[in-house]
């Protein structure tokens, strides 16, 4: 026998005498995993779903990180995830996904009219369905029809998805905001009332919209029972001054504000100012002549309507002092010619006589007699510094010649504050 054959017969022998291994250890360490029907047939399904349709992964990855993108919040991020979503609706234009996260995107960025055109678009590829996410595309493609200048499309959207089973009270509230800027004013506080009863929305706007739908039917007791049951909900105007959204239509801001200071928190010489700002900045509007109408009225009251009593221990006739400023108040707003649509504040310590001084008597400390002036609402665009100064400079030393009434009981002041606002 050769040396090659022995060495075969012996390795032949050894194999024979070891112990066989098990099946899956001749090709492998583990064991492989028990077959999953569902996952090979979802795998086989994708297979074939990238064969037919090549373009769909990198759809579903373009979104995938423009969503990442979005979520950073940073603008450049931002507008960096809506380059990579115009690429993603070049590549599959039927699809609604890029769409709906484009305007969602969009609307973040105040860009109303591209993500009123992307939500649209979503709408309408998207399939047919009655759900909270569909409802709710609806409301943000309303919101930005809106703002985008397009009432009637903002309407028939809103109203969509006001008819939806799953409505909720801001798609109603939404609505009553368009039908307003239409002046569809019943229509406009029927939605608002429905809004209200179906709940979900902050109260204090929703009654600021039906406050301003009620005044301009020229319904004032309705305006103002709405006004005030807003400001319950929105003591310090936040929804009129900082809104989620921009109001609807020019000088609305103004508007609402006027109403909150002739309603709910009575200041006719703020109402009056902001009523002539409304003028100014929405001289087209359908408003104007209920805003012109406001104006006559207050115009013709005497001034200042109000003084109010900030603090003081003496006792004294706030109407008394009134009438006292009404006699310089016509020379108070000659000093503001140059200040347009402006108000000033004053406030007026008054001392009553004090006691001498004596060890057996205490000693009261009371505030200096003084006169101060300081602006409260911002100045229109276009008006000084130095004329503010120059008006409150001129005002003083008119409140000093006024005939205040003087406390009579020792060791007592008053302070009262009043508006002045320019001619």
């Amino acid at each position: 026998m050769t040396r090659l054959a022995l060495v075969a017969s012996l390795a032949g022998l050894a194999a024979l005498a070891a112990p066989a291994a098990p099946a899956w250890a001749q090709s492998r360490r583990y064991p492989p995993a028990p077959k999953d029907p569902d996952r090979e047939a979802a795998h086989h399904s994708k297979v074939w779903e990238d064969a037919l349709d090549p373009g769909r992964a990198p759809y579903e990855r373009m979104l995938r990180d423009a969503r990442q993108l979005a979520d950073d919040n940073s603008i450049k991020d931002r507008q960096a995830a809506i380059a990579m979503l115009d690429d993603a609706v070049k590549l599959l234009p039927a699809r609604f996904e890029a769409y709906a996260l484009r305007g969602e995107i969009q609307l973040s960025l105040k860009s109303f009219a591209a993500c009123a055109d992307d939500l649209a678009a979503a709408d309408r590829y998207a399939p047919p369905d009655e759900t909270p996410e569909r409802a709710r595309l609806r409301v943000e493609l309303g919101i930005c029809q809106g703002r985008a200048g397009r009432f009637a499309d903002a309407e028939r959207t809103l109203a969509r998805a006001a008819s939806m089973p799953n409505a909720r009270g801001d798609a109603w509230m939404r609505l009553g905001e368009v039908r307003i800027a239409l002046g569809k004013l019943d229509e406009a506080i029927g939605a608002l009332d429905t809004a209200a009863e179906v709940g979900d929305v902050p109260i204090g706007f929703m009654q600021f919209l039906l406050a301003s739908a009620y005044d301009r039917a020229r319904l004032p007791g309705e305006a103002a029972a709405a006004m005030a049951s807003g400001k319950l909900g929105d003591s310090s105007f936040g929804s009129i001054e900082t809104p989620q959204y921009p109001l609807l239509g020019a000088g609305e801001h103004e508007y609402l504000m006027a109403l909150a200071y002739l309603y709910a928190q009575p200041r006719p010489e703020y109402a009056l100012l902001y009523f002539r700002r409304f003028v100014v900045l929405a001289p087209d509007s359908p408003w104007r002549r209920r805003a012109e109408e406001h104006l006559r009225e207050l115009s013709s009251s005497e001034l200042p309507q109000t003084v109010e009593r900030r603090s003081g221990t003496a006792v004294v006739d706030v109407e008394a002092v009134r009438a006292a400023l009404a006699h310089v108040m016509p020379a108070m707003r000659a000093c503001m010619a140059k200040l347009p649509g402006t108000a000033l504040e004053v406030s007026v310590t008054r001392d009553g006589p004090r006691s001498p001084l004596s060890r057996d008597r205490a000693r009261y400390t009371m505030p200096p007699q003084a006169t101060t002036v300081q602006d409260l609402l911002e100045p229109p665009e276009g008006v000084a510094r130095d004329d503010v100064d120059a008006a409150q400079r001129c005002i003083e030393p008119l409140v000093e010649r006024a005939a205040l009434p003087v406390p009579k009981d020792h060791d007592t002041y008053y302070k009262v504050s009043f508006l002045v606002i320019s001619p």
